[in-house]
C-alpha cells in the first residue's frame, strides 16, 4: 500500500530469499480491512484485527530481523499499535508504537514509506507543551520532501493539525492534498 500511495504506476517490490515471506505479509495485511467494509465492523472486531496484526508483526520481526522489506511489517505494527491505543486508551500501546517508530527509522525505509513512523514521532513531539505545532508539522513535511511531499505525508500533517486544533494549518495541508492528489 505504501508504494501504491507514492506512485500511480507502482512497480512490485523485488523479492529475495531474505524477504519476509509473501504469505506472512498477506496474513498481516488481511488484518486491515478496507473501506467500506471497515466501517461496518464493530469496535471489538477492529480491536481483534489490530491485536492479530500486532501478534503477526511481532512474530515476523523476530523471525526475519534482517529482511530487506521489514519496513512493511514495522509500518503495519505501528498502525496496529496506534489503533489499539485509540480504541483502548491504554497508553502502553502508544509507548510501544513510539519504540517501534524509532526502530523503524533507525533500520531505514525506502523514501516516502516512513510517513507512519514520522507521524508517530511528530505526535510525541506535539505532546510537549513547549512544542510549536506549525514547526513540528512543518519539519515532518520537510523530511518527507517539502513541496514535493507525497499525499500520505500531507494527510498525516492534516491529521496532526486537527489533533492540535489548528484549523488554518489543517486547511493549508488539505488544500495541498486536493490540489495535487484529488484523483489519487
Amino acid at each position: 500500500p505504501e508504494i501504491k500511495a507514492l506512485s500511480p504506476t507502482p512497480t512490485p517490490l523485488s523479492r529475495t530469499p531474505a524477504s519476509v515471506p509473501g504469505e506472512i505479509l498477506g496474513a498481516i495485511q488481511e488484518c486491515f480491512v478496507m473501506p467500506p467494509v471497515r466501517y461496518r465492523l464493530s469496535a471489538a472486531e477492529i480491536r481483534a484485527n489490530y491485536e492479530q496484526a500486532e501478534e503477526l508483526c511481532a512474530l515476523a520481526i523476530a523471525a526475519h530481523p534482517d529482511a530487506p522489506d521489514l519496513w512493511i511489517v514495522r509500518n503495519r505494527r505501528l498502525v496496529a499499535q496506534l489503533g489499539l491505543w485509540k480504541l483502548t486508551s491504554d497508553f502502553a500501546h502508544y509507548q510501544r508504537a513510539l519504540v517501534e517508530a524509532k526502530a523503524a527509522m533507525k533500520s531505514g525505509m525506502p523514501a516516502g514509506t516512513e510517513v507512519v513512523a514520522r507521524f508517530c514521532l511528530a505526535k510525541e513531539t506535539l505532546r510537549d507543551p513547549a512544542s510549536t505545532p506549525g514547526e513540528v508539522i512543518g519539519e515532518l513535511i520537510e523530511a518527507m520532501g517539502g513541496e514535493s511531499a507525497p499525499g500520505p505525508a500531507l494527510a498525516a500533517a492534516a491529521l496532526l493539525a486537527l489533533d492540535v486544533g489548528d484549523r488554518g494549518l489543517h486547511d493549508r495541508y488539505r488544500e495541498r492534498i486536493l490540489g495535487k492528489h484529488s484523483s489519487h
